[in-house]
């Protein structure tokens, strides 16, 4: 009730006896937006935005086919031209089928299909993967050739390749085999002759006569051969005849 010595004022005690009579009446408790719009089926709130995730330009690692250096190109291939040389160099990977003769140059990669056949020709690529047939063919790739089941290629040209025999391939040579490099990914029975090294991948198979200066086998691979393993012999220092 009011005080007295103060017109339109109300003590404590009756302040607290009329919140209790409004709190009997009080009516129930609004819900957040947020409840009420779930319950009444509308769409939640956006989220606040987060960390998105941003698309990274493409790196290409790319080797000049005119002076050998490599070299990055972040982006797109529409005009590449080497840092070093100044060459520009035509890119894109090219496929081959049927019977084809011609030159090629390119620093993507070039593949030689099954039933394909190539005559008198040139191929310069990053990798060149052959599945058909090669006569009277240079094959220059600036990184791997990649042989698949099928292929047929000029053996004794292939001295100074970092060859790859690729997975599910199945080949076999008769005459010995003589590359700069080995890496089975399939099968292969040769008398093989790296000059630098032979590695055995776990899905590979080697059946012959392997003959290199390193030898790596990793596990799940294949070997049944006879191995002749052993570093180069140093060249022998010429003597020098006294003053």
């Amino acid at each position: 009730m009011p005080r007295p010595d103060h017109n339109g004022m109300i003590d404590g005690y009756s302040s607290v006896q009329a919140l209790r009579r409004l709190d009997g009446k009080a009516s129930p408790r609004a819900k957040p937006p947020e409840e009420s719009a779930l319950d009444e089926g509308a769409a939640a709130p956006p989220k606040p935005a987060g960390f998105g995730h941003t698309a990274l330009p493409t790196r290409h690692e790319l080797i000049c086919y005119s002076c050998g250096y490599a070299f990055v190109v972040t982006g797109r291939l529409d005009k590449v031209i080497c840092p070093k040389c100044r060459t520009q160099l035509e890119t894109g990977d090219k496929h081959i089928d049927g019977a084809w003769s011609g030159n090629l140059k390119t620093v993507g990669r070039v593949y030689i299909n099954s039933g394909a056949t190539v005559t008198s020709s040139s191929i310069v690529a990053m990798d060149i993967r052959v599945a058909g047939i090669c006569r009277n063919t240079r094959l220059e790739p600036t990184r791997h050739l990649e042989l698949d089941s099928g292929a047929q290629v000029e053996i004794d040209k292939l001295g100074k390749q970092r060859l790859v025999i690729i997975e599910d391939a199945k080949l076999t040579f008769d005459e010995p085999l003589r590359c700069r490099s080995l890496d089975i990914h399939g099968e292969l029975q040769a008398d093989a002759r790296p000059s630098e090294r032979a590695i055995l991948h776990p899905t590979g198979m080697f059946r012959g006569t392997l003959h290199a200066p390193r030898l790596i086998v990793h596990e799940g691979a294949g070997l049944k051969a006879h191995l002749h393993i052993a570093p180069p012999k140093p060249n022998p220092v010429p003597e020098t005849a006294p003053p």
